[in-house]
Formats: structure tokens, C-alpha cells, sequence
């Protein structure tokens, strides 16, 4: 008994040596590694910025990474709850650990273990500080041996009051806030010392993931969110049950004051941090070079428009390149909008139901739409107003942004159809979707930005690829990402076009006729939505030859804000100034050709016939048509007709007409009808005697599509033949008088 213990406690000094050692030197070995993170205690409470971003010409952005100054709040300034609500959410073992929670760190490997995979870490407090102020996010033993050194370190300077202090005011909220402090501004108009105890778990949930389960993005995931923190609190006796029950039942109220200010910077942060997954502490202090898209002077003009509104309304802009997808200037002047979920309203219009449409050649521009109050089961929409036009066309309910022939045309394509040519275009909506998706009304929201990138698939033809604020993003020699431009074929040419030359019309004579005088070819859509309480959103969203441009309104809107007036005119003071001279009219695609067509038809009947010669000029209308979907019959009009000219010569009967359209000559003579082709002119060389009738129809493309007068002749007889004749009567009597 006595040597196995010998042994036991033998092989057990030597197993601990032996790990001590090994611990020892792989320490060693982390430390001494040239990519090691020396602990930096100006890091815990400043941000030292190491990130460098470029503009499109590879020089330094003069824009400040952010425009918020981070916010500090004392700990003793919290209430209790708002502690513990992150401490329960977060590190429930915070005040007894030395830094790392070894049983956490247990469960985490057994867990990662049964699922073959890294599942879920074990990153205390102190650790997830360390994390957001020293290293990356890279999974490697040696970044965590890093982290795990800079937390023991970290915990022998600090108490835990101080460490739990600096981390309040490190964590990134979303929407610039960085810290409690400028969260509670942001989201609540309020101080970190005022936050009710449901206010305190919103926050404390948020951190997980900030553009998920933030309140202005997603009620229902932030509700949800809050409930599983103040459910932890709770569990752990933090708070009793009343407290719980009031906390839950409270209502969530995000403040509509705050004007957190968007720059190009910030755009790119949010994108970088997205691509690498780091959070903005980490991408500031990562050394990274990005080179991006931005492009001085065009953001100089868009900025100097929006800071020079004064309205109550958040406002945003932005312009991105055609040929690259690159987003050249963005700029707004408050309010998160292009990171939201929104609506468009009829801004979508184009690619939820008219391109859709024409690539399923289901229409053409020219397709007749009654336009009258229309019931779909339960959904009745309205145009607006309640204005109703009657008989009109596609091309005529785009412009004017008509509702009801919207929703007629999505309906018989089908929502499914309509959400694939959504989805398509990279757009993550919700499946549940109904008819109001003709009107902009996404069930779930749409990302704005995603908006834009659909339009930019219609400017280039109907090939899709994601816009991107960022061009490369480089750890010295080593490439981390580029932007690749994709050729994902949504729309055929022909369709896109024809899309593009409606959009067009609504800039001449539609709802953005306000951009009709710009010095280029412009394409454009607006799109509003409210309610009788008034309006949410107001925009315009366009695009030329060279690039797209947005310009969006958002928040507590008057309902005299529309896309057509403000959106429009803000749009019309800096688009002529970001590309004078240099962009290019829309080029007609081989698939695409340009017909008339009689407009009379149409109004009268509902029919789309091809115009013929024959038609009035005041009854043509030309339009473009995909050349594998146009109209091939010509309309026939009972009052389309030539008249026929003849002249007689004895028994020759030369018979023309004012066309050089073929001609089907009909002769009636004596109740027998013969037939013959002529263009211009016929002779009849040998006429029979006594009465012919002649008259033509019109021929085009092998169709009748109008016919000539009649006319009819008297061919007498000879002289010789008369006198054989029996003498009549009358014959007689005129003889005799």
C-alpha cells in the first residue's frame, strides 16, 4: 500500500513538473514572440489609434473615426441592478475569480468537445476588457495564452469595482455608443444613472450583438433578449419576482431626440468590423490599413448640402460608383438609417414588381392596366388621394406611382416570385410576405442599403454585386480582404432597360420631376410611408450611367414630406456639382427595339396593337419593347383607308394609290370577284363592259390592317355591237319626239 502511494504521488510531482515546465516555456515561448501584446494601462481608458484608412487615391481620411466623445461614469453612480445585470448576463462569478473562471472554462471544453467544434468560449469580465482593448479576435492558443497573461496582470493592478468600471465604459453599444454612458444617451435620452432596471437589461443584452438585438432595430429580438437577462437576474436573487414582473411588463421607449451624426469613417468601421469580426476597440487599435472608396471632393458637395438643412428629420445621403459598386461619399445627420430595418415604400416598387414583371414577360411597358378601386380578398389598397386614372399602361402607372395596377401586377407574377427576385438581390427578408409588398411594405423591414444595391443591379444592366464602402483591408504585406465585384445576372438587359427608361419618366413628368432640369440622364423612384399620424420615411433613390445616389428622410416626418419634395430637392443641389461633364446618356441594348403603337386602340379597347401607317399621328405613342416580348398585330380601324385614284383609257384601267404599302385589288363584275397584288399602282388592261367596282385592302407584314375607298366604273359598249341590239321602246319614243 504504502509504494503505491509512493508512486501515485511520485507520478503525480512528475506530471505537475513536467506541465509546470511546459507551461513555463510555452509562456516563455508566447511572451518572446515578436507578435506578442505587452499590457498597456493607458489602453483601459483612451483610445490610442492605430488604424490607418485611405481614401480612393491612397491618401489619409481627415474624418474622425467617430464623432462621439466616449463618456465616462463612475460605478458608484450605477444602481445596483444595472451592475448586476451585466455582471449576471456576462461573468455571474466575477467577484470570486481571479480573472479566469476555471468552471466555466470546464463546461466550455466539454461542450466544444461533444460538438467536435469551437461552440462557446469562456471569456470572463476581465478577459472580454483585455480582448476589446489589447488583442483581436483571431482563435488561436497563442492570442489566448496572450489574453490570459494580460487578465492576471490586469487583476493584480485592479480591483474588481475598478475593472468592472473601465469595462462599462469600453463596450461598444452599436450606433457610435461607446461605453454605459453614451448607450443611455443614445438609446434613451437619459444618464447610465437613470436607467430603470428593464433599461438596465436591454443594454446588458445588447452586447451579445448590438445590431441584432438593439431596440431601434428589432423590438421583438430586444424584448426577448431583455427577458432572458432579467430571467438570469432573477435566478441568481438579484431581483425578486415584483421586480421581474414590472421589469417585463414595462414598455420599451427608444428616445427620438438623440442625432447621432453618420460619417463616411463611420460607415467603414461598421463595415470593417463586420468583415474581420472585431469590435470597433479592437479595429482602432489593430495597426490595419483600409483603403477605401471615398472620394473627397464629391463627399465635400454632399456634406455641405445636409449640414446645411435645418429640419427636425434625420437625413442621410449617399452616391456610389457604377462600375466598381464602390460607395464614393456617405453622410448623415442623424439617425442610423442605412443599418436599420425600414420601408421604402414605392421606392421598391421597381425591383419588388415592374422588373420582375418584364423579365418574366409577363408585361410590357405598353401592357394596359385598368386602374380603379380593386379588392384582393381583405386588402383593398388606394392610390393616392383615392384618385383613380381608369384605362392606362405600365409605363403610365410608374410614373405617376400608381398603387392599385402595382399590386394587379404583382399579383399575377405572384409575392414568391416577386421575394426570389428580392432575395436575389441580396435582400435578407422575412418569408411571410402578402400583396402590400407591391406597395413597399416588407413584412419585417428591408435594410436600406440593400435597397441601393438593387438599384445599382438595374444600372448595370441587371447584374448584382454588393456595394462596399471598403476596397482592401491589408495587415501589412498580408491581403485580409478585397472587394470583389460580382456578375450575378438577375435581370436581362432587356428588362433592365425598359425599367430604367420608366424611371426616366418619372423623373420628366412623375413624382421626381424636381430632378428633370439636372444636366444628365437621370433615373429615378421616390417612395413615402406613414399613416394619418403622418409620415415615417421619405426618399428618392436613382441612378445614371456613372452612378447611384439615395438621399433618405427618416423619423417624425409632416405629412406634407414626401419622396418627390424634400428628398428630390436636397438630391438636386449636389448632383450636378459630383460628376460635371462626364456621364454618358443610357445606351439602348440590341435586345430592346422601339415601336409605335396606336394609343387610340389602347384607350378604347385595352389592346396593344402595332401603329400603321394608317394611324393618325396624334393616336401613335412610341415605346421600347423587348424584342422576344413586343406586340406583332397591327391594328385594323375601319376608318383607316386611302382613297383610290382611277383613270380609264377605253378598255385600260389604270388604278393608283397614295401608299407604297402592298395592296389586295378586289373587281366586282356581274357578282363574280377576281383578286390581284399591286404596290402604288395597278392597270386593268382589259376592263369588262358595263359596271366594275374596285376597291383594295392594305397589307403589312402579310396582316389587313385598313383598307381604300371603293370605286366604280362604267366601261360602255362598242358602237357596232349597239346597233345589233333589238330596238327598245324608249328607244322608239326618243326617236320619235
Amino acid at each position: 500500500m504504502k509504494k503505491a502511494l509512493k508512486i501515485f504521488f511520485t507520478t503525480t510531482l512528475i506530471t505537475a513538473a513536467v506541465l509546470l515546465i511546459a507551461v513555463t516555456v510555452t509562456v516563455a515561448i508566447v511572451k518572446g514572440d515578436n507578435q506578442y501584446v505587452n499590457f498597456d494601462v493607458s489602453r483601459l481608458n483612451a483610445i490610442n489609434y492605430t488604424l490607418t484608412v485611405k481614401d480612393f487615391y491612397g491618401n489619409d481620411i481627415d474624418q474622425p473615426v467617430y464623432i462621439n466623445n466616449r463618456k465616462q461614469v463612475s460605478i458608484d453612480a450605477l444602481n445596483d441592478y444595472t451592475i448586476d445585470a451585466f455582471v449576471y448576463t456576462e461573468d455571474k462569478r466575477f467577484f470570486s475569480h481571479d480573472g479566469l473562471d476555471y468552471v466555466r472554462i470546464g463546461k466550455a471544453m466539454v461542450n466544444n468537445l461533444m460538438s467536435a467544434r469551437f461552440k462557446e468560449g469562456a471569456s470572463t469580465i476581465s478577459q472580454q476588457l483585455i480582448k476589446n482593448t489589447h488583442l483581436d479576435n483571431e482563435k488561436t492558443i497563442k492570442r489566448k495564452i496572450n489574453e490570459m497573461l494580460l487578465t492576471g496582470e490586469l487583476e493584480s493592478r485592479f480591483s474588481k469595482r475598478e475593472i468592472l468600471e473601465m469595462y462599462l465604459n469600453t463596450i461598444y453599444f452599436g450606433k457610435n455608443a461607446y461605453g454605459i454612458e453614451s448607450a443611455s444617451n443614445v438609446y434613451f435620452d437619459k444618464s447610465a444613472s437613470e436607467l430603470t432596471l428593464s433599461e438596465s437589461a436591454i443594454l446588458a443584452g445588447m452586447i451579445k450583438a448590438p445590431n441584432t438585438y438593439a431596440p431601434d432595430k428589432n423590438i421583438t429580438k430586444c424584448t426577448e433578449r431583455r427577458n432572458t437577462v432579467l430571467a438570469l437576474m432573477k435566478q441568481n436573487n438579484r431581483i425578486d419576482e415584483t421586480q421581474y414582473n414590472d421589469a417585463i411588463n414595462e414598455e420599451i421607449t427608444v428616445t427620438s431626440n438623440f442625432k447621432l451624426q453618420q460619417t463616411y469613417m463611420y460607415a467603414v468601421v461598421e463595415e470593417a468590423c463586420q468583415l474581420l469580426n472585431l469590435s470597433p476597440l479592437q479595429l482602432l487599435n489593430s495597426g490595419l490599413v483600409i483603403e477605401t472608396y471615398f472620394k473627397p471632393q464629391i463627399q465635400k458637395e454632399v456634406t455641405a448640402v445636409l449640414e446645411e438643412y435645418n429640419g427636425d428629420e434625420n437625413v442621410s445621403a449617399l452616391i456610389a460608383e457604377n462600375d466598381n459598386c464602390g460607395i464614393v461619399a456617405f453622410y448623415g445627420t442623424g439617425g442610423d438609417i442605412y443599418f436599420s430595418k425600414r420601408q421604402a415604400g414605392s421606392a421598391l416598387k421597381p425591383l419588388a414588381v415592374y422588373a420582375p414583371a418584364l423579365n418574366e414577360r409577363k408585361i410590357t411597358v405598353a401592357t394596359p392596366v385598368l386602374d380603379e378601386k380593386t379588392t384582393f380578398g381583405s386588402y383593398c389598397p388606394k392610390n393616392f388621394g383615392d384618385k383613380y386614372y381608369g384605362n392606362t399602361n405600365v409605363m403610365y402607372s410608374v410614373t405617376k406611382s400608381l398603387n392599385v395596377p402595382a399590386v394587379k401586377i404583382l399579383n399575377s407574377i405572384g409575392v414568391n416570385t416577386s421575394c426570389r427576385y428580392l432575395e436575389q438581390l441580396g435582400m435578407n427578408i422575412e418569408k411571410e410576405q402578402n400583396l402590400s409588398l407591391a406597395l413597399g411594405n416588407v413584412t419585417g423591414g428591408t435594410n436600406p442599403l440593400e435597397v441601393i444595391e438593387g438599384y445599382t443591379a438595374l444600372a448595370r444592366g441587371g447584374l448584382k454585386s454588393d456595394l462596399s464602402f471598403i476596397k482592401t483591408i491589408r495587415n501589412g504585406q498580408h491581403t485580409l480582404y478585397s472587394h470583389q465585384l460580382t456578375r450575378e445576372r438577375v435581370f436581362s438587359t432587356a428588362s433592365s432597360y425598359l425599367t430604367t427608361n420608366m424611371l426616366q419618366s418619372v423623373v420628366k413628368e412623375g413624382t421626381a420631376k424636381k430632378l428633370a432640369t439636372l444636366p444628365y440622364e437621370i433615373c429615378a423612384k421616390t417612395g413615402t410611408v406613414g399613416d394619418t399620424n403622418g409620415n415615417s420615411d421619405a426618399l428618392v433613390c436613382g441612378y445614371s450611367t456613372k452612378f447611384t445616389f439615395n438621399v433618405w428622410m427618416s423619423g417624425k416626418l409632416d405629412n406634407t414630406v414626401t419622396g418627390g419634395n424634400k428628398p428630390c430637392e436636397l438630391a438636386y443641389k449636389f448632383l450636378p456639382k459630383i460628376y460635371k461633364g462626364e456621364v454618358k446618356n443610357f445606351t439602348v441594348p440590341a435586345d430592346v427595339v422601339r415601336l409605335e403603337i396606336d394609343s387610340k386602340l389602347l384607350s378604347e379597347t385595352g389592346l396593344t396593337k402595332l401603329a400603321t401607317p394608317l394611324t393618325n399621328a396624334k393616336d401613335r405613342q412610341t415605346f421600347y419593347f423587348d424584342k422576344t416580348n413586343r406586340p406583332t398585330q397591327y391594328s385594323t380601324r375601319v376608318e383607316d383607308t386611302i382613297p383610290l385614284n382611277v383613270v380609264v383609257d377605253g378598255k385600260i384601267v389604270t388604278i393608283t394609290a397614295d401608299s407604297n404599302l402592298k395592296m389586295r385589288l378586289y373587281k366586282e363584275h356581274d357578282g363574280k370577284v377576281t383578286t390581284a397584288d399591286f404596290v402604288r399602282q395597278y392597270v386593268d388592261y382589259n376592263a369588262e363592259e358595263g359596271e366594275n367596282i374596285y376597291y383594295a385592302e392594305i397589307l403589312l407584314d402579310g396582316q389587313v390592317v385598313g383598307k381604300t375607298s371603293s370605286c366604280s366604273i362604267t366601261i360602255p359598249k362598242k358602237e357596232e355591237e349597239r346597233r345589233r341590239e333589238p330596238i327598245s321602246w324608249k328607244d322608239l319614243l326618243s326617236w320619235w319626239d
